[in-house]
Parts: structure tokens; sequence; C-alpha cells
């Protein structure tokens, strides 16, 4: 039986890995998102997360499944590790180097790309650990089916409905619980239930450190952003005014917040700050939208 850890195989297989990202990339530029009557610069953010949901949802679906199996926590690479392993290391890998052939790239997404290859090929490197890797992961992607969610519910102009309260709540919940207890619980299994070298438990611990770190400070904003919606639901009440399930209550533009804050005639263009420029590049309309989700749970 081939071992995918021997090193040429494993070269090999990295290779394969890659050309395949490149591929769904490739035919992720086809989809047809004009036809959804979205905004022409919002279709790029769409073709990215289309390819980003492939390595989302299998890690989601990947740490469930190890979580509901016994597990050696820290049991040498299986084949089948290695290869999900891989689809972790070569997405980072392969976004990254065609994002600077384009040469589109920016510190944040350089920053952010380090930080992935170097916990991503860490763990291949060292030979153990993949449900470890795999339970963290999913902490940190369980609210990913949101975050997609609220963007797509943004850019349909759905921002004000009852649909987007429910999205953002279920976001926010999913959010916190993965990244304030199921990724550090998971996390801290390298140092309880594994043996490791050293250098991986300081290449490792470093990064994740940082994530969680961060996780923690927006969780803080999630919190703040919860008191505002109270807030704003007060209002609502005050004023007799419903949100819409799957439309925008034309009253809506009474209310003090809308007109303050957010009252613009397409939520989707001001939000993702596009407007102004609809020839950013597919990396920079993505650090946007990125930037528009820290900024929305202010």
């Amino acid at each position: 039986e081939m071992d995918l850890m021997e090193p040429f195989t494993l070269a090999l297989a990295t290779v394969m890995m890659s050309g395949t990202w490149c591929l769904a990339f490739i035919l992720a530029s086809y989809v047809p998102f004009g036809k959804l009557k979205l905004p022409h610069a919002a279709q790029p953010i769409m073709k990215i997360k289309l390819v980003e949901n492939i390595l989302a949802s299998t890690y989601i679906v990947l740490g469930i499944k190890t979580l509901l199996t016994p597990q050696q926590w820290d049991r040498k690479h299986s084949n089948s590790d290695v290869i999900f392993l891989l689809m972790f290391f070569t997405f980072y890998l392969t976004d990254w180097i065609m994002t600077e052939i384009r040469n589109q790239s920016m510190t944040g997404f350089r920053v952010h790309h380090f930080l992935c290859l170097i916990v991503g090929g860490s763990t291949i490197l060292v030979g153990q650990n993949a449900p470890v890797f795999f339970v963290t992961c999913f902490g940190f992607e369980i609210q990913s089916p949101g975050t997609r969610a609220r963007t797509w519910l943004r850019m349909l102009g759905l921002r004000h409905s009852k649909l987007f309260v429910l999205v953002e709540h279920v976001y926010f919940i999913l959010y916190t619980a993965g990244r304030l207890f199921i990724a550090p619980l998971a996390f801290h299994r390298y140092f309880v239930y594994t043996t490791n070298p050293l250098w991986f438990i300081v290449v490792l611990e470093t990064p994740l450190h940082a994530i969680f770190i961060l996780s923690w400070f927006f969780i803080v904003k999630i919190a703040q952003s919860t008191l505002n919606n109270y807030r704003r639901y007060k209002e609502r009440e005050q004023k007799g005014i419903s949100y819409f399930w799957l439309s925008v209550n034309p009253e809506v533009k009474q209310l003090n917040y809308y007109k303050g804050k957010e009252n613009i005639p397409n939520a989707m263009e001001q939000e993702f700050k596009i407007q102004v420029n609809p020839t950013y590049s597919e990396v920079q309309v993505l650090l946007l939208d990125c930037f528009d989700q820290i900024n929305s749970v202010v």
C-alpha cells in the first residue's frame, strides 16, 4: 500500500492537490452569478467564497465525524488523514501563489495565509495529531454557513429582514461556541493527550494563540452587537414597525438607526465599500468583505 507520508509521494500529492484547487478556482470563475442579479463588483467575492465553501464544508463534516468516533488523538497519520490535511495546506498555498502572480496580495492576506500554512504544514510534517487538527478546524469553521448566508442576504438587499436577523443570531451563537469552547478545548488536547516534539508545540502554539486572542476580541464585539440589535428591536417595537421575512418593509426608512447609519440605496454596494471603485481585484474585494464583517459586529 502506498504511504503518502513518504517524501516523494507527499510532494507528488501536494502538487496534484494544488492542481485540483487551481481547477476549482478556474471552474468557479465560470459560474454565472450575473444571472442572480448580483452587482458586478460583488461577483468576485462569491467566486472565491464558492471555493472556500468546499474546504469549510469538508472540515465541518470531518470535525463532526471525528467527535462522534472514538479516537486516539495522537495516532499516526493515515493516508486519508494526509489527504484532508493536504486539502487545507494546498488551498492556502494555491490561493497565495495565484494572488502573488497577479500582484494582488496585501499584508493582511499574506499574514493570514502564512499562519495557515505554518499550522497545516507543521501538522503534516509531525506525522500525527490529525484528529485534533480536524476538531480544531471544525471549531474555527462551524460558523461558516452563517457567514456565507449573511453575505448572500446583504447582496440580495435583505439586510433589514427577519431572515437576516435569524441568520445573524445563529452566526453569533456558532462563532462563540466554536471559538470560545470547541477550538480551544481541541487545541488543549495537543498538550494533554499527545506527545509532540518541542519544535511542533512552539510552531503551532504561537499562531493559534494569536487567533484565539483575536477571536475573543470579536466575541466582545458580538456581545456589543447583540445589545445594539436589541436596541434596534425596541425602536421598531415602539414605532410599530416590523421586519418581513423575505422582503424589506418600506417603513424601516422611518427608523432612526436606518436613517443614521444604514440609509443607503444599495446595501451590498456600500457595506462592501466597492461602489467607489468597481475595478477592485478579487483579493481586495475579499479583504473588504472581511473588514465589513468586523465592522458589522460593532
